[in-house]
């Protein structure tokens, strides 16, 4: 990530994972987007099409999930690496 202020910047130092953690996110398929540095997760689709529409020149990534939730669990050890799983839930 590109930090656009200084603001952005703590927030990506405040953020920087430690190895002796594991992290865990749930994730759901959602557009969404990061627009000058900020993510937008689950946008309506009209206000995607507006910031994929917009030449102004702002900053515009789009995104495919959102972040359902998320958790860290310190370790004793280090971790290095990740896994991926999916799991597909069906409701009634």
């Amino acid at each position: 990530m590109n930090a656009q202020s200084v603001d952005q910047l703590i927030r990506v130092f405040n953020d920087t994972r430690k190895n002796n953690r594991l992290y865990v996110r749930l994730i759901r398929p959602a557009p969404g987007a990061v627009v000058d540095g900020e993510t937008l997760p689950a946008l309506p689709p009209s206000v995607l099409a507006v910031l994929e529409a917009d030449k102004s020149g702002g900053s515009f990534s789009p995104l495919r999930n959102a972040i359902v939730g998320a958790w860290e669990f310190p370790t004793d050890h280090a971790v290095v690496g990740s896994r991926l799983l999916t799991l597909n839930v069906e409701g009634d």
